[in-house]
């Protein structure tokens, strides 16, 4: 289940597009020319108007359960995770930018609990941030 990171609007949403087969990709590049957040395919962004933009994607089709112009709150669901997109495996991919446009910039994002898996070994930091290409682990 994908749930909301903060407190926002939807202000897009895509939730039409096949999942891929694992191992494949199934994006239709003429389709997605001149809008990058297709390149994710089934999608939901989040303005939470405080210069914050969040993109959850790769979502599972036919399962985002929100709305465009929709008020959602921390931890809300809004979809569930899926393999739609430039992607070969089910995962969610969750980018936090400061805007929408062309020229928006990502921002860092800090977590108050996330578990790292290193080898057959669990970490547990607290009120931490994510490196580029780490990988977290779901689950309490």
């Amino acid at each position: 289940m994908v749930k909301a990171p903060a407190t926002g609007k939807v202000i897009a949403i895509c939730d039409t597009v096949i999942d891929n087969q694992p191992g494949a990709i199934g994006l239709d590049y003429a389709r997605v020319k001149g809008n990058l957040w297709m390149l994710s395919e089934n999608y939901v962004v989040i303005d939470h108007e405080n210069g914050e933009v969040s993109l959850l994607a790769h979502l599972q089709q036919v399962t985002i359960v929100v709305q465009e112009g929709q008020l959602v709150k921390q931890g809300q669901q809004l979809g569930k995770v899926g393999n739609s997109g430039s992607t070969l495996e089910p995962h969610l991919h969750y980018q936090l930018m400061n805007g929408t446009g062309s020229h928006a910039q990502p921002l860092p994002m800090y977590f108050t609990t996330i578990r790292r898996k290193t080898g057959n070994r669990t970490f547990v930091y607290k009120q931490t941030s994510l490196q580029t290409g780490e990988q977290i682990i779901s689950g309490r």
